[in-house]
């Protein structure tokens, strides 16, 4: 039979329905993993970038990019694979000490970064010393211990030191008496100080604190076999001949309600002590008036140390301080304060340091407590979590202040 199509039974499309209620709340989720913490002590060490575990680092269960400071160094790792103390690893991040510097023990070193050790400075120190730039020191030949010196030194209390060319020294003590600007010490050579020895000559003659101006050696017959006044001493008698003209400065200042000129001379002795050049009155004459003779400290030198002290109270100083806070309960926020005195310095700046991007710091200030300068701060999580050990640095900026 033929199938006749009659139309279709379905209607058209109806108006949307109103919306339903709605449904149950659903099961609560997973716990999320927790953010990264902050250890400190001294269990892991190194600098190795290397993951590493660390057994003794005294973390019962580190999480990756969790922190570590080493309390001792001063040194960062970073966890790298999470777990226990035994499965867990670190890998060193940086130092938060300035670098250390190191430290030579020679004179040879050309470094312009390295720091000369205590020592080396003695070393330094018995070389300047061992400088004889005034005549503190003759070099006879006395072969036989019957010679007799006679030594004119300046008429103060000294120790005179006579050695030989085989490292035998003797002293005789000479005690400044009497008004005269010069002195006689006579000393044979066996009986006061027994040198030289068997089979040495005696080179040298030294003097700790009288200048000597001559030195005669007499034989076993009284005959003069040596003299000598050291080459100062001529310089001296002849100074006038060896100065030359350096150059002229003029001066004008208000006197009396007039205008005054004054117009100095400076002047260079050419030749003092063998070619050594030095000056008498140097280009101004600041440096040619004394501020304190006795001293022997110029108006220019008064002014250099006034100087010196101005750049000193204008100094600054920056330090910082490692805040380590172990909180009793868990928590999203922490107040807490730090002494940051430091003795004649004023805290001028205070700044936050942290290697934990989820800690953010929302109050700080300094303030002064029982005549101690105490930074104050507040610091919470950025995400809500919560913690219970905080650990950063701030980092303070003092000016020097000046005295009452």
């Amino acid at each position: 039979m033929a199938a006749i199509f009659l139309g279709h039974v379905k209607g058209p499309k109806g108006d949307t329905g109103a919306k339903g209620e709605t449904g149950a709340t659903g099961a609560t989720g997973a716990t999320g993993a927790r953010g990264s913490l902050w250890y400190d002590g001294t269990g892991i060490t190194g600098t190795s970038t290397t993951p590493t575990v660390f057994v003794d680092s005294g973390v019962t269960l580190a999480a990756a990019n969790d922190q570590y400071l080493n309390t001792s160094t001063g040194n960062v790792y970073r966890c790298n694979t999470p777990g226990d103390a035994s499965t867990a690893t670190w890998v060193y991040v940086g130092c938060i000490k300035g670098v250390q510097a190191e430290v030579v023990n020679n004179l040879t070193s050309t470094s312009t970064t390295k720091a000369l050790s205590a020592n080396m400075g003695k070393v330094l120190n018995e070389k300047i010393e061992a400088m004889q730039i005034y005549p503190y020191a003759v070099y006879p030949d006395a072969t036989d211990t019957s010679y007799t010196l006679e030594i004119v030194i300046e008429n103060k209390t000294t120790t005179i030191t006579i050695a030989d060319d085989a490292s035998h020294t003797g002293t005789y003590s000479y005690t400044a008496a009497g008004d005269n600007a010069t002195a006689t010490v006579t000393i044979t050579l066996g009986t006061s100080i027994g040198l030289p020895q068997s089979g040495a000559v005696v080179t040298a003659i030294q003097s700790s604190a009288a200048q000597i101006s001559e030195v005669t050696l007499y034989d076993s017959d009284s005959q003069e076999v040596y003299n000598d006044e050291p080459k100062m001493w001529e310089h001296i008698n002849t100074l006038e001949q060896e100065i030359e003209v350096g150059t002229t400065i003029t001066e004008e200042y208000e006197s009396g309600g007039e205008t005054v000129t004054d117009t100095y001379k400076t002047s260079l002795i050419k030749k003092f002590i063998d070619g050594v050049k030095t000056a008498t009155f140097p280009i101004t004459h600041a440096k040619a008036v004394w501020f304190d003779k006795h001293a022997n400290k110029t108006v220019h030198d008064e002014i250099s140390t006034i100087n010196a002290s101005l750049t000193e109270l204008n100094s600054y100083s920056s330090e910082e301080f490692v805040v380590l806070n172990d909180i009793t309960s868990a928590r999203t926020y922490f107040d807490g304060n730090v002494n940051i005195h430091k003795e004649g310095y004023l805290p001028i700046e205070i700044e936050y340091r942290s290697s934990n991007s989820n800690m953010t710091i929302y109050t700080m200030y300094i303030s002064s407590t029982n005549s101690q300068w105490i930074a104050y701060y507040g610091i919470a999580t950025t995400d809500g979590s919560t913690f219970n050990h905080l650990t950063f640095i701030l980092c303070v900026r003092y000016k020097k202040l000046l005295p009452l």
